[in-house]
């Protein structure tokens, strides 16, 4: 099935013997590299475009170690 991206988990869940309670983030900046993504979004483009709607925004972040 598909599904809209509405929040991020805050902690890895498994939901694979049913239903589960989880934390989730409703809204904030994220690093779009740090994120686990579903293997449907696929592209920089529906990674950019998944929280349409919704408090979240992501952002591919620099790093700078020295």
């Amino acid at each position: 099935g598909s599904a809209t991206p509405i929040g991020i988990l805050v902690d890895a869940v498994d939901a694979s013997g049913g239903d589960k309670a989880g934390t989730i983030y409703i809204g904030g900046d994220f690093n779009r590299a740090a994120l686990v993504w579903d293997s449907t979004f696929d592209t920089d483009a529906k990674k950019a475009a998944a929280f349409d709607g919704t408090n979240i925004t992501t952002r591919n972040l620099a790093y700078s170690v020295g």
